[in-house]
């Protein structure tokens, strides 16, 4: 809500400039709110169009905020997580309750942004957690059944892609 304080648990993450992560702090803190924007806005402002909201805080608060998550974005690239784009969609309903249309949402920057510093905020939470030997459920992921992995080398094959027999694949293989 802005312009009004709100009682928040903040955690502090400290990155080298090559986007690895050195340490993190949770917080208990206040936080007050310069301005409410919405993803478009906020890209728009970083893409040059500030606003009336947008333009008293570029260089306080977005231009440091997404000079973090570039610097985040170094560390992201090295561990090669697996990325799957795909594209969200809109539903538009119309006045008499049915649906107008359905479109594809485009994907920004913005949406990469808040989503990366999400993802870090959560690994700083199970890291704290298994700090402090609190019981957690971790989601684990085995390894690919070797028929499946077959499948997606004759699928990958057949659209002019190549991932080589006895390969051990790694994400940065199927990002790629």
């Amino acid at each position: 809500k802005q312009g009004e304080n709100r009682a928040t648990l903040a955690v502090r993450m400290v990155f080298d400039k090559d986007g690895r992560k050195l340490g993190h702090r949770f917080q208990r803190g206040l936080m007050r709110s310069h301005a409410k924007l919405s993803y478009e806005q906020a890209q728009a402002a970083i893409d040059g169009e500030t606003d009336d909201a947008t333009g008293p805080i570029m260089e306080t608060i977005l231009y440091p905020l997404w000079n973090a998550y570039r610097t985040m974005l170094k560390g992201r690239m090295k561990r090669s997580p697996l990325q799957i784009e795909s594209a969200e969609r809109r539903i538009r309903m119309s006045p008499d309750g049915g649906i107008a249309s359905i479109e594809k949402r485009v994907s920004l920057e913005a949406h990469r942004l808040i989503e990366e510093m999400m993802v870090q905020a959560n690994v700083c939470a199970a890291e704290t957690l298994a700090k402090g030997r609190s019981p957690l459920l971790f989601r684990v992921h085995e390894e690919p059944d070797p028929l499946k992995m077959e499948a997606l080398r004759e699928v990958a094959e057949a659209s002019g892609l190549t991932l080589a027999k006895g390969q051990v694949l790694r994400t940065s293989h199927l990002n790629r």
